[in-house]
């Protein structure tokens, strides 16, 4: 399945599990500034544990280190959420 949004953005979702993949990339969003969302071309969610971007051309590089959370926040926070 693939999903092409007004924006032009193209999700490509896979056979299985697509509402799965489509959460698990949802939940990344927030920690993306704006501007690297509108830079996605391709959003690739038919890995099982992640998902690859291609990028709109002219797109700078983007410092991932920025806006990288260690795994154990993450956690932390997902377990925060749950507790509501």
């Amino acid at each position: 399945w693939k999903i092409k949004l007004a924006t032009g953005l193209e999700i490509l979702l896979g056979r299985n599990e697509q509402l799965k993949k489509l959460q698990r990339y949802l939940k990344t969003l927030a920690v993306l500034k704006q501007e690297q969302v509108d830079a996605m071309a391709i959003v690739d969610l038919r890995y099982p544990n992640g998902y690859a971007v291609s990028w709109k051309p002219g797109t700078e590089e983007i410092d991932w280190s920025s806006i990288a959370i260690p795994n154990n926040e993450i956690q932390a926070h997902e377990k925060a959420i749950q507790s509501r």
